[in-house]
């Protein structure tokens, strides 16, 4: 039994060193099959967001396919009811001639570049091809690109992404929480950029921008629990709370200048990578820009503060009014009641949802008076 059981231990040695030999070779194929299978991912999903953008069309029913531009092309159509009324739906996309012709220049023919001269090509056509009322022209977006732009941030933050392999895995894991922006804001940014232009970009680049100085924010307010500072009348812990409160101002002010320096960088930024211009937009002149001020400085505070004086004063009568009426009126002071139910019973009862009533029609009398 002894020498048997020496056996077995000779042998199962014999196994963990084989198995402790094998296992680093297993484990550096099992990587090499997963990072090769998440390459795959990324290119399904990179696929995905260079397809082509379509463009839906809600037309009259009599629009015939050759009164679409040239530089258009149908890729789905048919008829449909909106409302009742019969109208023809047609799902449109960019030309390849004209795709090429976009890729040839200093940009690339990204999706939103081409989503751009999609709405300028067809805007004179849905203008006049468009029904007097519903909608008319609208970019088609599946949720198949939306899943792809969130699994291709995952796949950035994991280095699968150029511009992020560089990144050591802490700052990718900071670039996450938002706590670190790269100076040209990051291969995400540029994503959201080529498939929905940069106006969105511009919001997402505001939203990490604020998101990384709320981070400063909650260190200073976490800097003020641990040292205990207490907005106490008195005491040592005064003075911190007051130290703590110049830290926000401080906080505030810087976070106003970078706004307007990162402003600056971003319209320019903007201007420099842009190759289409807004056909409405007219340029204003030093006098029309001074002219703005005058009338705000000259109209609108005036306004404004004859508009404030009217609220306030508004709900200083009422007040009074319902003082009034539970006090004098109801004998509330002696019969030690808060209505004038108790005194007038129905009567008192009406009074007051009567006054209810009056406060919420001067309410939304201001609530339009503030929309104009």
């Amino acid at each position: 039994a002894g020498e048997g059981n020496k056996e077995n231990s000779v042998a199962n040695s014999k196994r963990r060193r084989g198995w402790e030999e094998m296992r680093p070779a297993q484990l550096k194929s099992r990587a090499a099959g997963a990072a090769a299978s998440a390459r795959s991912t990324v290119e399904q999903h990179a696929a995905i967001l260079r397809r082509v953008p379509t463009v839906g069309l809600l037309l009259r029913d009599d629009v015939q396919d050759e009164d679409l531009p040239d530089t258009t092309a149908i890729c789905a159509e048919g008829f449909v009811r909106f409302h009742g009324e019969r109208r023809r739906l047609l799902v449109v996309h960019l030309a390849l001639d004209k795709v090429r012709e976009l890729g040839r220049g200093r940009c690339h023919a990204t999706p939103a570049r081409q989503l751009d001269h999609l709405r300028v090509q067809l805007r004179k056509f849905a203008e006049e091809a468009g029904a007097e009322w519903g909608p008319c022209m609208w970019p088609v977006h599946g949720d198949k690109v939306s899943k792809a732009l969130v699994a291709m941030e995952e796949f950035m933050l994991m280095g699968f992404i150029d511009g992020m392999q560089t990144l050591p895995v802490w700052k990718r894991a900071l670039c996450w929480l938002r706590i670190y922006n790269p100076e040209d804001g990051g291969a995400f940014l540029r994503l959201i950029e080529d498939q929905h232009g940069t106006a969105t970009a511009f919001s997402f680049s505001w939203m990490q921008f604020f998101a990384h100085h709320l981070w400063i924010l909650a260190v200073l307010c976490l800097l003020m629990l641990v040292i205990g500072a207490d907005p106490d009348p008195s005491g040592p812990h005064r003075a911190l709370w007051e130290v703590g409160k110049v830290g926000v101002i401080v906080w505030g002010a810087g976070l106003a200048f970078r706004r307007k320096r990162l402003s600056k960088e971003l319209v320019a930024c903007t201007l420099q990578r842009s190759d289409t211009k807004n056909p409405d937009y007219v340029e204003e002149g030093d006098w029309a820009v001074w002219a703005k001020y005058i009338k705000i400085l000259f109209i609108g505070m005036p306004l404004l503060g004859v508009f404030t004086a009217a609220v306030n004063l508004t709900l200083l009568m009422i007040t009074n009014l319902l003082v009034y009426l539970i006090y004098v009126w109801g004998d509330c002071g002696n019969l030690g009641c808060i209505d004038t139910e108790r005194k007038h019973g129905f009567l008192g009862w009406l009074s007051e949802v009567c006054v209810d009533i009056v406060m919420a029609i001067l309410f939304e009398l201001f609530f339009l008076l503030a929309k104009v």
